[in-house]
């Protein structure tokens, strides 16, 4: 009992044990917010805008796919400024960020007003709602310099208060907005991401006051790990919002907004897994500057994923109906029937998304292949096969599947 007690003691103590269960506990909590957001939001527009609202956020998760990117870039370097103990170097990386970001947002602006129309029509919504979205979009992408300082810098603590402080804004606002629809809920999420922006810079202040100096890392150093993990991004993203579009574009509203719930209720999975990925990024990176070995680590937060998701996989099996009630109540038992098997294609895109983040810590950009391929084999399969919600479901489970072991075989037998 004893060596029990101590080897658990010990397996705490780990710091990428000990970060993912503060990231965790902090990622459970956000979730708990989350979901009360979806289920009170849900609730007040009912299946048909709410599947708008799904449809939505779902092109934001693959606009987002630019915040992921200049995440994961800005965390890299970052993790190595923090290896090399080159810290004045920080506050220069981030004001080069912000001036990038600047100028991007503007670009981006004009080609979602350019854009906007077409969509509208291919979605079923007003095109108004797309400059609103671009705006929410905005008005996130800048705290993702902060979060990449957090975590570069291990501050995992700091990072879970934050974000909860956010998910508790977002959730005030979104339900003082819902009362006014659609466009209330879009302009109460701005407001949210406005202050919590705001409250990012607290943990961060003392990191970018220091004296700075110029830039170690060069633009082409940037150029050639962004664009990569640009692609890289993009098929990770796509594998788990496209489907909510074109489901969206071919099955009737309260089909769209069924399979809305159901996307949001499998992506519990996702987001209480996504923890280890979180923490482990900055350490791989560190691991990988410092040559040591990583494999060890890797292989764990592997067999953690898998064996969380599909806990939480045969729960859904389980208890479907009790799930879909208590989160949305009868009006979308539609969704009880599909449960356990979106839980299936979540559990193994949760690992595809694992092992892109692992490829993108250690340098081997050439994953971007691998996902996009998958992205582009998901969406030739639901356009030409989307006879019912099964159908689309059992073409998300085989791409994340193949992928998956096309992942584990490029790790195993791939370069550096």
């Amino acid at each position: 009992m004893k060596k029990l007690i101590l080897k658990l003691r010990t397996l705490v103590a780990h710091p990428l044990a000990k970060g993912s269960l503060i990231i965790l506990i902090g990622s459970m909590v956000a979730n708990v917010g989350a979901y009360a957001y979806h289920v009170l939001v849900g609730r007040l527009l009912g299946p048909v805008i709410y599947g708008e609202f799904s449809a939505l956020l779902s092109l934001f998760y693959i606009i987002n796919i630019g915040s992921g990117v200049v995440q994961t870039v800005l965390a890299k370097f970052f993790s190595q400024l923090r290896a090399r103990k080159l810290l004045q170097e920080v506050p220069t990386l981030f004001w080069v960020a912000f001036r990038y970001i600047c100028a991007g947002s503007l670009i981006g602006l004009l080609v979602v007003i350019v854009s906007s129309n077409a969509l509208g029509e291919f979605l079923h919504i007003s095109s108004s709602y797309f400059i609103w979205l671009y705006f929410l979009f905005v008005s996130f992408i800048f705290s993702v310099i902060n979060i990449s300082i957090m975590q570069s810098f291990q501050l995992f603590l700091a990072s879970s208060v934050v974000t909860n402080i956010g998910m508790l804004l977002r959730l005030i606002f979104g339900v003082l907005g819902a009362p006014f629809g659609l466009i209330g809920v879009l302009i109460g999420n701005i407001i949210s991401n406005v202050i919590s922006y705001v409250i990012n810079f607290v943990p961060i202040w003392g990191l970018i006051r220091v004296k700075s100096k110029s830039l170690s890392i060069t633009k082409a150093d940037a150029a050639v790990y962004s664009l990569p993990t640009l692609l890289a991004t993009l098929g990770t993203i796509a594998l788990y919002s496209q489907d909510v579009l074109l489901v969206k574009h071919f099955f009737s509203p309260y089909e769209a907004g069924i399979y809305a719930s159901l996307a949001v209720l499998g992506k519990v999975i996702f987001y209480t897994s996504a923890a280890l990925g979180f923490v482990m990024f900055p350490m791989i990176v560190e691991k990988k500057e410092l040559k040591l070995s990583h494999h060890r680590m890797v292989f764990g937060a592997l067999g953690g994923v898998a064996l969380l998701s599909g806990m939480l996989t045969l729960g859904y099996f389980l208890a479907p109906t009790f799930i879909v009630r208590i989160m949305y109540g009868t009006a979308f038992d539609g969704a009880i029937p599909f449960m356990g098997l979106f839980g299936i294609f979540i559990t193994f895109f949760t690992l595809v998304n694992l092992l892109t983040t692992i490829f993108l810590a250690i340098g081997r950009t050439r994953v971007w292949v691998i996902t996009m391929g998958a992205a582009i084999t998901q969406a030739i399969g639901l356009w030409f096969f989307h006879a019912s919600l099964y159908q689309v479901i059992y073409i998300n489970i085989a791409v994340a599947f193949f992928t998956c072991m096309i992942l584990l075989i490029y790790y195993r037998y791939g370069k550096d």
